[in-house]
């Protein structure tokens, strides 16, 4: 049984109508941030005690989720997708599931069955780049760049979020801050302030496009600057990807 099989199957001899994939996928559903025992036996109907016998601790259940939500990532489908298309797809996908898991980065990688949930996922991405003509080295750099790059923007957007209060998008809430500054106290900074408030992931995907631009050059190709748009042109977003 695979890792990704293992960690969605109920323990032999526990409660058929609770299982351990039930309980991850409701502790993902409502969110892992702050997520209490309390709260999730709330939602399952069932008393917090219960957990025990699936986990040793809230730690360990809020790790496990996270590591659940990883061996569930929907891969994308269209085989009529080059090998940087696919990649900016599953790069989206991480994440939105990053950046409202937060939890996920904080969880250790180095259990049993959260090691060998990453070593399959990378497996399945790199076969999926070697239908499309890569090899093994160029399918890994694609991977390492999706993978290095889905944190910075999960986490700037996760901390863009924050910003928002009572405004309905980064530009608006980061437009409205400035307006609190001394006028000239920071010049430069004012200079660029469109691109400044502009939405995280306008930043983060000219940094992917830039590494999948090197891959290709590698492999003598030129590919199309569709996701590395200007910062400012992605004002009229609403601060949306």
């Amino acid at each position: 049984m695979s890792a990704l099989e293992t960690i969605k199957s109920s323990s032999v001899g526990r409660p058929r109508i609770l299982t351990k994939e039930l309980i991850l996928k409701t502790a993902v559903k409502l969110g892992l941030e702050n997520l209490t025992l309390k709260e999730l036996a709330n939602e399952l109907n069932v008393g917090t005690t219960t957990f025990y016998q699936y986990f040793e601790s809230r730690s360990e259940l809020i790790e496990a989720a996270a590591v659940y939500t990883l061996s569930d990532i929907p891969l994308p489908q269209d085989p009529s997708l080059s090998w940087h298309e696919y990649a900016f797809e599953f790069f989206e996908t991480i994440v939105g599931i990053l950046s409202e898991n937060i939890t996920y980065l904080q969880s250790s990688q180095h259990n049993g069955y959260g090691q060998n949930v990453v070593f399959e996922l990378t497996e399945i991405f790199l076969q999926a780049m070697a239908d499309k003509g890569l090899s093994p080295s160029q399918g890994l750099k694609v991977f390492q760049a999706v993978s290095n790059v889905s944190i910075a923007a999960s986490i700037q957007e996760w901390r863009q979020q924050g910003l928002y209060g009572n405004s309905t998008n980064v530009y608006e809430a980061v437009q409205s801050a400035f307006k609190g500054i001394e006028p000239g106290k920071l010049p430069n900074l004012e200079i660029v302030l469109e691109d400044y408030a502009s939405p995280a992931r306008v930043h983060t995907n000219i940094l992917l496009q830039t590494y999948f631009e090197a891959i290709a050059s590698e492999r003598g190709e030129k590919i199309a600057n569709t996701r590395g748009s200007t910062a400012t042109s992605s004002n009229t977003n609403n601060g949306q990807m």
